[in-house]
This record gives C-alpha cells, structure tokens and sequence, in this order.
C-alpha cells in the first residue's frame, strides 16, 4: 500500500516537470538577448543568414558571444513578394543555428560552443493591411533545438525582423 501511494506521489509530482522540459527548456539553460544582422538574404544564400552578438546566461552563469543563425523560409505568392504583406505569413521552414559564448566560471571565462537546428514556424508581418507604407517588421515564431552542447529547446521570444534598415537586422529574446 505504501509502494502504490509513493509511486502514485511520484508520478503527480513528476508529470509537471516533464511537461514543462518539453514546453521549451534546455540543458543546459541558455537565456538572454541577441541582437543581429543579416549578411546574405535567402535569395542568394539559400537562407536568411544572420550574425550577431548575445548577452545573458547560461545555467546560472553570465555570458556572452556571438551567434549565426540560417534560416530558410516559404516565400509569398506572388513570388516578386518575397516576405508577406501586414497581418499576413510564411512558413520558416528550418535552418541552422550555432552559438560561440563565453562563460564566467569562478575567475575567469570558458568557451562553450552550442548549436543545432531551428524548428518550423511562422514569420508574420505587424501592422494592418491598410498601412501605408506597410510596416517593415516582421515576428519570428519559432525554436532552436540545441542538438551541439546540450539537448532541448531554447525558444525564441519577442523576436522581430527588421526590414526597415539596410542591412536587415534582428532582436529578440532566448529562454
């Protein structure tokens, strides 16, 4: 009777951990702000390439680095429009990601390398389709899947795509 009721308290309690690992965590935790340019659009690269720098921690410890991130999205029809008009969306279809970071370890900074590949998603166009001219800003919805480092998910939050500027460039969050 005690087996079954420890096994029982157990599972409750171990149920909401395992969701929450799938929900878009990693190990080890990789969490901050990055900020980016693009360097060669899909057209000629085959992806939406960008670099960029990165702040914040990883487990509990500061970092910071530089980070590539290689994205290959559907385009909009029709096909003059690459990127879709306000309120309207294409499929990321995936891409590459990899992170170069320095971690603060007691005195003094270790390199740590991650990187994996990025989960389909959307990229939408803010603004409304009256707007004129219509915003250049774009929402990035989408994961990395640390597959080099660590295992899991690092989500991308408030992540916008900035068209606007020459070159092209974007922010956002990890958690």
């Amino acid at each position: 009777m005690k087996a079954r009721f420890f096994a029982a308290v157990l599972l409750t309690l171990a149920l909401p951990v395992v969701a929450f690992a799938q929900a878009g965590s990693s190990d080890p935790s990789i969490q901050g702000a990055v900020q980016g340019v693009e360097i060669c659009p899909q057209s000629i690269c085959g992806a939406a390439t960008f670099v960029g720098v990165y702040s914040g921690k990883v487990g509990n410890k500061p970092a910071f680095g530089l980070w590539l991130l290689a994205v290959r999205h559907g385009e909009y029809s029709p096909p003059e429009q690459i990127l879709p008009p306000p309120g309207e969306s294409v499929d990321i279809i995936g891409g590459t990601w990899h992170m170069k970071v320095f971690v603060l370890d007691w005195f003094w900074y270790r390199k740590k390398l991650f990187g994996g590949a990025v989960q389909p998603g959307t990229l939408v166009q803010q603004g409304d389709p009256g707007d004129d001219p219509p915003p250049l800003l774009y929402d990035v919805n989408s994961a990395l899947i640390l597959q080099h480092g660590g295992t899991g998910i690092v989500r991308l939050e408030n992540t916008v795509l900035n068209e606007n500027t020459f070159p092209p460039t974007i922010s956002g969050l990890l958690r």
